[in-house]
Formats: structure tokens, C-alpha cells, sequence
């Protein structure tokens, strides 16, 4: 169930997908943005006018009045944007929405007396979000007063709530990569190796499909490699072997790719238990650098 924020007054740095996605989802519970700032003037503008906010520039970005600084920049900006936003009065809370990073990165806003933390919202942002997804998981960390802010944040989203902690980070959004970023890069790869076969496009549909099926498999098994179908677990060398030489003949080095995902495949399903003979031979084949010369591609 979504809860209220009414009162909370709260100022965004980085009005792009997530961070304007997660001013939407605030004000629309009751929150009130006072300040936006961006890299530019005309996203920090537009989202100022909808929200009635001002925009101002990063240096002058004074948000002393409001109880929440929300940082939603790139991984790699956040420690020089908090060096930047601790030479003036902030709010007693900032949480930034990194899944890579503590809040240990916040160091310079927290040495000037706030409370720092994040609140990562382990979702995919390919544009605006109007509303927060059903489902959705958003890992905290970070001070007491940042943990119970955040804590306020997500359950009026209606989303679920867990700390990760800082050690945990890399781990953490590796996997979030890996089950986004890596999907979605392996249908795009698929449908490279469709259109240059020139087959039809249409068969998209039919992949597509194909992944659905097999995702939903995987999250209702107890181990989602419990759901692999296909040669990899049949252990069908020869198949295995012309896929691969299709790739190697490319020379882009996808072979490499693909023969190492057999290989992890296969590896996960030997600690199950669940390795036949024939994919037993498999992957002994995969684990020969020399296989790897054949098949591999180029670099």
C-alpha cells in the first residue's frame, strides 16, 4: 500500500529518467519540489514548470529549506557533484539513486553535518516512468536518518525495501546488469545473427516469445538454471560447433562470448547435479583453449 509524503520538501540534482521518474513519483504522493539542477538548463526548466520548482545551476544549488537532496547523476560524477553541493547549506538528508555505490560516496555533504545515504530503485528506466512498477525492490543504505527517509520513500512508492550494504555494492549491481542489461543484449545479438542470415524480420515476434517463455521458466524454478533447455544441455557437440564457427566467421569475437555463456551453463548445472554425459563432454570440449582457437573469432 502507498503511503503519503505530504510536507516533504524535497530538491533533485540530475533531472534525467530516474531522477525525474522519482520526482514524478514524489510529488505525486504529496511531495513538494523546491529546486532542480542538471547538466543542462532546459531539462532542470521543464521538469521546474511541471513540478513548481525553480531550476538553478549546480553552484548555487542552496537546498537548506527542504528535507530531502535526491542525487540521481552518473555513478562516476557523484563524489565531484557532493564536493560541489557541500560548499553550500544543504538538506539534512541526500540520498543519491547509484546501485554501484554506497553512501560512503556522499563523504563531502556528510562531513558538513547531512545525513547521507541511497535509495536505488532496481528498475529499468528506458524513458520516464509515470509510476512506480508493480514489484519493485529498492535497495537502502546509508546513515539512520537517511535509512528511515528512504524507508518513507519506498514504502509510498509501494515497493519493498532491503539494505545493501556498502561491501555488497559491486555484487549487487552487477547482477542488476546481468539481468537487464545482459538480456537485453543477448536478444540484440540474437537478432544480429537472425538478420544476417536474412531471415525474416517478423521472426523477431518469435524470439522474443522464445525469451519470454524461457525468463518465466527460470524465475518459477527453484534455480533458474533448473529452466535451460537446448544443446548446452543435451551436450549436442556438433550443433554447439557450427553455431560457434558461424560466429567465428564474423570475427567480431562473439564466439567467445556465446562459448563462454555454454560454459558457465554448463558449469552451474554440474554443481546441480545435473550434467549428462553428453554435456559432461561438452564442456570439457569448452574448457580447451584450443576449442576456443577454432571457434572463438577474433578479438
Amino acid at each position: 500500500m502507498t503511503g503519503s509524503l505530504g510536507g516533504l520538501r524535497f530538491a533533485l540534482v540530475g533531472p534525467g529518467r530516474v531522477g525525474t521518474s522519482l520526482a514524478g513519483w514524489i510529488a505525486a504522493r504529496g511531495g513538494r519540489l523546491q529546486q532542480v539542477a542538471g547538466r543542462s538548463d532546459r531539462p532542470a526548466a521543464t521538469l521546474a514548470a511541471e513540478l513548481d520548482g525553480e531550476a538553478t545551476r549546480l553552484e548555487a544549488l542552496d537546498t537548506a529549506a527542504a528535507d530531502l537532496l535526491l542525487l540521481a547523476v552518473p555513478d562516476d560524477e557523484l563524489a565531484g557533484v557532493a564536493g560541489v553541493l557541500a560548499r553550500r547549506p544543504q538538506a539534512g538528508v541526500a540520498l543519491h539513486t547509484c546501485g554501484s555505490r554506497g553512501a560512503t560516496v556522499l563523504a563531502p555533504l556528510a562531513a558538513a553535518g547531512v545525513a547521507t545515504g541511497s535509495l536505488h530503485p532496481l528498475m529499468a528506466f528506458p524513458g520516464r516512468l509515470p509510476t512506480p512498477p508493480a514489484g519493485l525492490i529498492c535497495a537502502l543504505d546509508g546513515a539512520p536518518a537517511a535509512l528511515a527517509l528512504a524507508a518513507r520513500l519506498t514504502a509510498a512508492f509501494g515497493a519493498e525495501s532491503l539494505v545493501v550494504e556498502e561491501s555488497q555494492r559491486d555484487a549487487y549491481h552487477l547482477a542488476a546488469v546481468l539481468s537487464a542489461g545482459g538480456l537485453v543484449t543477448l536478444l540484440a545479438l540474437a537478432a544480429e545473427v537472425a538478420r544476417g542470415a536474412g531471415l525474416p524480420k517478423s521472426l523477431r515476434r518469435g524470439y522474443g516469445t522464445l525469451a519470454r517463455a524461457a525468463l518465466e521458466s527460470a524465475l518459477a524454478a527453484s534455480e533458474p538454471i533448473d529452466a535451460l533447455t537446448g544443446p548446452w544441455r543435451r551436450g549436442d557437440r556438433g550443433t554447439v560447433e557450427r553455431e560457434l564457427a558461424l560466429l567465428a566467421a564474423a570475427a567480431h569475437g562473439d564466439g567467445k562470448t556465446v562459448a563462454g555463456l555454454a560454459r558457465t551453463a554448463l558449469r552451474l548445472l554440474a554443481a546441480r547435479g545435473e550434467l549428462g554425459a553428453d554435456a559432461a563432454a561438452l564442456r570439457r570440449a569448452l574448457a580447451d583453449p584450443g576449442f576456443l582457437d577454432r571457434y572463438g573469432g577474433g578479438c
